[in-house]
């Protein structure tokens, strides 16, 4: 394989990784909604905890397809998959697009970590309150 092609097979996987996380994101957005006091008409929940989670979601989603466009286009200005010498290794490169992709995940998914930390910090955080 090229490294054309390479690039493009690996933005390709951070597309359906990308989509996966902002399916989640959109998952805990349908939480079950609660009736109004006042009348009988449903009124979304206001959870600030699932909100904080829907928008790490969302953002890791992001970083995800922003390196995925960068992948590809990179790959594409190279010359597309099919310019270039090829190697011969398909095995090889499978397993290097894999492992590609799993690193990128997980940058991204320690990126998403340290996001809920600080807003769940600033959400526990009272507002004007001093910091201990």
């Amino acid at each position: 394989m090229t490294t054309n092609a390479l690039l493009i097979y690996l933005g390709v996987a951070l597309v359906f990784a990308a989509v996966i996380i902002f399916l989640l994101g959109t998952r805990g957005s349908r939480k079950q909604r609660t009736l109004s006091p006042s009348s009988f008409v449903e009124a979304p929940a206001y959870d600030p905890a699932a909100l904080i989670v829907r928008r790490a979601n969302f953002l890791c989603s992001a970083m995800l397809l922003t390196v995925a466009l960068v992948a590809v286009a990179i790959g594409i200005a190279r010359g597309g998959p099919a310019v270039g010498e090829s190697d011969g290794n398909t095995g090889g490169a499978v397993i290097l697009i894999s492992l590609a992709t799993f690193f990128c995940l997980a940058m991204c998914l320690v990126a998403r970590h340290l996001m809920l930390v600080h807003l769940r910090h600033k959400l526990d955080t009272p507002v004007g309150g001093s910091r201990e």
